[in-house]
């Protein structure tokens, strides 16, 4: 129950972060974060039920984190870029 409870707060709280970045910015790419912690939280338990083969959902597993970090890590490299042409 606990950890339920603080893992509700974190995703609560990450989501006013980035709606926060998203008014300040205007950038519709950083309203993916909550979405994608949501989706580790509550949608990879949801289809471990539908795969049955263990084999097959650690490969789903790592091909989700693998989208993740590439969607992450392009996001980082566009707002870092944006920062460089302010200055």
């Amino acid at each position: 129950m606990t950890l339920e409870l603080i893992t509700t707060i974190l995703t609560f709280s990450l989501f006013i972060v980035s709606m926060s970045e998203f008014i300040k910015t205007r950038k519709l790419r950083k309203l993916a974060y909550p979405l994608i912690v949501i989706y580790f939280l509550v949608g990879m338990p949801i289809i471990e039920g539908f795969i049955d083969n263990r084999v097959h959902h650690i490969w789903f597993t790592i091909l989700s984190f693998a989208v993740s970090m590439i969607f992450i890590y392009s996001d980082l490299i566009i707002t870092l870029n944006e920062k460089k042409l302010m200055h």
